[in-house]
């Protein structure tokens, strides 16, 4: 049985933890001391798999736990609004859940964490908390596009023009080029994906830079409306940690896919 010197090292050092349990075994083992080894590596290995079994299992779990808590939040503390607005105020862009806007970061961060980002990119002014708590996870500076140019914003901008939903009106957003460029790997983030015109002006801005957009982090998504497939449909990854599939102004009903 040939053994690794790394893997040796490691098996040795697991050992070394636990010299009274292996003691013991000596002790009480009838087994040769030849075969004593072997079955050393062979405990360490089954216990090796158990831990790694156990980590994957323990980090699905607080995923499972950040969508729950994101979308119990919506399903309590949502309101439905007519004209299929759902107001998430109390929590989530107005006053804002600190913890879990520090879980939804962490989530942003597991799920992005293999592209190479440089940047995270929003727009003013409800995405801005969501987007520090993902930049904060990749250490990475934030930026965010203003709707509106003042004299703190000097030199050129990238300029893009945008329609809220909510407000059911149009910005012209900018972004200064001294902060973005084709060096930029970008990661946008924002709170809600209704009819994807946010999204569109946030990518057009990268173009303009020559960047790359790496993927987009959505908090809550309207799945019944047509954002959500426009961008899938540019081929961008988009991940979204609550999708609404239907709502009801009259009853306040929320229903949420892949929540029963």
């Amino acid at each position: 049985m040939k053994i690794s010197p790394l893997y040796y090292h490691k098996t040795t050092s697991f050992v070394n933890r636990f010299p009274g349990f292996f003691r013991l075994f000596t002790a009480k083992s009838k087994i040769p001391q030849k075969h004593q080894n072997k079955l050393f590596f062979a405990g360490f290995f089954v216990a090796k798999c158990k831990m790694n079994w156990y980590n994957g299992n323990n980090q699905n779990r607080k995923v499972c736990a950040v969508m729950n808590c994101l979308e119990q939040k919506i399903l309590t503390d949502g309101v439905v609004k007519e004209g299929n607005v759902l107001k998430v105020d109390s929590f989530l862009n107005h006053q804002m859940d600190i913890t879990l806007m520090e879980e939804i970061g962490k989530e942003f961060y597991r799920r992005f964490q293999h592209k190479p980002i440089n940047k995270i990119l929003t727009i003013e002014a409800s995405g801005i908390a969501i987007a520090f708590a993902v930049a904060q996870q990749f250490r990475v500076p934030l930026l965010f596009a203003k709707k509106s140019k003042s004299i703190n914003i000097a030199g050129d901008t990238y300029v893009a023009e945008v329609e809220s939903f909510t407000h059911k009106n149009r910005n012209t957003v900018i972004v200064s080029k001294q902060f973005l460029s084709e060096e930029d790997h970008v990661l946008i983030v924002d709170d809600f994906l209704a009819n994807g015109c946010a999204l569109q002006g946030l990518i057009s801005i990268v173009d303009q830079a020559g960047g790359t957009v790496e993927g987009i982090g959505i908090a809550v998504e309207k799945g019944f409306q047509v954002g959500g497939q426009i961008i899938r449909n540019l081929g961008y990854q988009l991940e979204s940690l609550a999708i609404v599939d239907a709502m009801d102004h009259k009853t306040g009903s929320i229903t949420l896919r892949g929540v029963r």
